[in-house]
């Protein structure tokens, strides 16, 4: 386990579900949710819209996935910076 990583709970869905309404009502141009790794564990619809992909385009891949192939070192880089500050 590294500093920044929190043990695994579990989570009942119905909470998941809330939760997820209440951020596309906040956040109605999209949002989406990564683990420590940077890979995408959910994406809303309206960030599917933005990046004009389908969920299942980008749930279990990296962030840096929908970045250039040139900028995905860099791109990493940014995600574990901004990770590691909290």
């Amino acid at each position: 386990m590294t500093m920044n990583s929190r043990p695994a709970i579990d989570i009942p869905q119905w909470t998941i579900d809330a939760l997820a309404g209440a951020l596309e009502r906040a956040l109605p141009g999209g949002y989406c949710v990564t683990d420590s790794d940077g890979v995408f564990v959910a994406v809303s619809p309206g960030y599917c819209r933005l990046l004009a992909l389908e969920e299942a385009a980008l749930v279990g891949r990296p962030v840096t996935a929908v970045l250039p192939p040139a900028a995905r070192e860099a791109g990493l880089r940014v995600y574990r910076g901004r990770l590691a500050a909290g």
